[in-house]
């Protein structure tokens, strides 16, 4: 008797907050950025996350009303605290502003995935184009949850939150264009070891890349990391030239604070220079780190080596014995370092067969360590302009084209 007059009590509180002041609630702008929603045409609302299972209420996409009064329905009458686990953002934020008499979230799962993640910072990683690819030839976004006890050793362990599509491994690559543009792909959030996305595109695809800091603080860094524990549930339809990873690591960004707004400016287009730009204007980032590329640092060696050393390096690459070159240590060590730096280039850009060339590479690393010498090499200098000093992707101009035997001209351009 006393739980069901105690459900009473709190349908019927519920039904007279939602008829009182929850319009007010579920168009606040914090309210919408949980729910990504974007305003449609005749103050319509629709989010961009396309399965149902991110939302409470069957009509939730198309109606942020409607999915916050299931929300705070299925906060309140659940019987465990399954419905809070699922979205700790939501309820954190309805519970902080609205509902203090709610109880402590208390999630066991979230607690054991933040102690094993240990965050204190969050830095976004870009790294630079790859032309090889038309689907990074504009860069890319990712982030690196950074640890408390991390340093730059360390870096490569901790784990990275990327965004990407899921595509078809059947199709071919016009088949693979077209369905990227037209969104025809699930986008999915992903964690994954740091190391993984540097093997990635430093290695197997020779880009470098840039580290950007971000300046947040640790309850901004907590709000993010439960709405990103709240995209279990969430799948979007992937399309390359807007709703890509650099948006929606924006999207997800801007639940830091609630006056971020970094998704507002890219309503038809998100190039991933200019995300990290608006970054910028924001005051987001901190000055970058630079890590160079495999072939960056194979020129870079390249460029400090006579030609006597150069051949000798590629001898020891295609497997010659050292000792039959005769070098002093301090000539062995740049020869050995090329030989390595060049061998493992080529395993990762031609795709060389692993059982062949690890041996190969440990081998050369074995010869290295005999030599107690510092490298001579000195390291690949950085860029003069990072990405975010660079000029935007799109452009407009006029042009006046002066002709001594005919009418000038005068045109109006446009690059997107």
């Amino acid at each position: 008797m006393h739980r069901l007059l105690l459900l009473c009590l709190v349908l019927f509180s519920s039904a007279v907050f939602s008829s009182t002041v929850t319009k007010d609630i579920a168009y606040n702008p914090y309210w919408l950025k949980l729910g990504h929603y974007n305003q449609q045409r005749f103050s319509s609302y629709e989010s961009e996350v396309d399965s149902n299972a991110f939302f409470f209420s069957p009509v939730g996409k198309s109606d942020p009303h409607a999915e916050l009064i299931a929300t705070i329905k299925a906060f309140e009458l659940a019987d465990n605290n399954e419905a809070q686990c699922r979205f700790p953002a939501r309820y954190r934020w309805l519970k902080d502003h609205f509902f203090p008499q709610w109880p402590e979230l208390l999630c066991p799962e979230i607690d054991v995935w933040q102690q094993l993640i240990n965050p204190k910072g969050i830095t976004l990683v870009f790294p630079t184009a790859f032309m090889n690819d038309p689907s990074s030839m504009f860069g890319h976004t990712l982030l690196r949850i950074d640890a408390r006890d991390q340093t730059r050793s360390r870096e490569l362990i901790a784990f990275a939150v990327n965004f990407a599509a899921e595509p078809d491994a059947t199709d071919n690559a016009a088949l693979y264009a077209l369905k990227g543009v037209i969104g025809q792909y699930p986008g999915k959030f992903t964690l994954m070891p740091y190391y993984r996305k540097v093997r990635e595109y430093n290695d197997l695809e020779s880009r470098d890349i840039w580290e950007y800091p971000l300046n947040l603080s640790e309850p901004e860094i907590q709000r993010i990391l439960l709405h990103l524990w709240e995209m279990q549930w969430a799948t979007f339809d992937y399309f390359f030239i807007d709703e890509n990873c650099s948006y929606q690591l924006l999207a997800l960004l801007q639940l830091a604070r609630d006056d971020l707004f970094l998704t507002s400016e890219f309503s038809t287009h998100a190039i991933p220079s200019d995300t990290v730009a608006a970054l910028k204007q924001y005051g987001l980032l901190q000055p970058p780190k630079y890590r160079a590329a495999s072939g960056t640092k194979l020129l870079n060696y390249e460029s400090q080596l006579t030609d006597e050393q150069l051949v000798m390096a590629q001898a020891l690459r295609d497997g010659k014995p050292l000792h039959d070159l005769s070098l002093s240590a301090k000539d062995a060590v740049p020869v050995l370092e090329m030989a390595y730096e060049w061998l493992n280039y080529q395993y990762y850009d031609q795709g060389l067969a692993r059982d062949e060339i690890a041996p190969r590479l440990t081998r050369l690393l074995h010869q290295r360590s005999q030599y107690h010498v510092v490298s001579p090499f000195e390291p690949p200098q950085i860029p003069r302009v990072s990405p975010e000093q660079g000029h935007g992707s799109a452009r407009i101009c006029a042009v006046v084209s002066h002709y001594e035997n005919s009418a000038n001209r005068v045109g109006l351009s446009y690059r997107v």
